[in-house]
């Protein structure tokens, strides 16, 4: 199976990410599917899978699942090396290269056509397309998910970029564990 992959490049000389308006040309290419051998495991790239750890979880059922299962289909549990933090109304994940995991769920898109769209609808739930006067407190990137099959793939999910100092480490690294242990008699906010 062959995909295309779309690479903007620069005409224009010295640093590429100093790109001037009309010096983008867009250049397709036909690629086979990646697959590498990562510490022993077999690692695929799929760069339209989304990997999800707190309320587009399908344990949340809120508006964004519903969203997300109509674009979406549910491939398996799985988990990232990060750290989950408890910023008191919500959950926010930051990469971590220790022995910490952030558990949740992968997802690939129904539809490939669909992908550009359904995830630009995504990163505005998520916050990652900002207003002027917005902060911008997250990021959209591919990362190694680990599924319970022993295999791992790339997904993309989203990290937070604003400051953790001082706020609960999820130690489980699982947001609707984390939540069942609160014990709370209303629902969280989270939800």
């Amino acid at each position: 199976m062959q995909r295309n992959l779309i690479i903007e490049v620069s005409d224009t000389t010295g640093d590429a990410m100093k790109t001037k308006a009309g010096n983008i040309k867009k250049i397709f290419f036909l690629c086979n599917p990646i697959a590498l051998n990562f510490a022993g495991m077999k690692l695929t790239s799929s760069p339209s899978q989304l990997f999800v750890y707190g309320s587009l979880r399908k344990g949340f059922h809120n508006d964004a699942y519903n969203y997300i299962s109509k674009y979406f289909t549910f491939v398996c549990n799985g988990k990232v090396k990060g750290i989950l933090n408890d910023m008191g109304s919500y959950p926010v994940a930051t990469p971590s290269t220790g022995n910490f995991y952030i558990i949740g769920e992968l997802y690939k898109i129904n539809s490939r056509e669909e992908f550009p769209w359904a995830i630009a609808q995504i990163d505005d739930y998520e916050g990652v397309n900002v207003e002027q006067d917005e902060q911008l407190l997250y990021k959209r990137e591919l990362a190694t998910v680990y599924k319970d099959d022993g295999t791992a793939t790339q997904a993309w999910m989203y990290w937070y970029i604003g400051d953790t100092a001082g706020k609960p480490v999820i130690p489980s690294g699982d947001v609707l564990q984390y939540l069942g242990t609160k014990n709370y008699n209303t629902p969280h906010k989270w939800m």
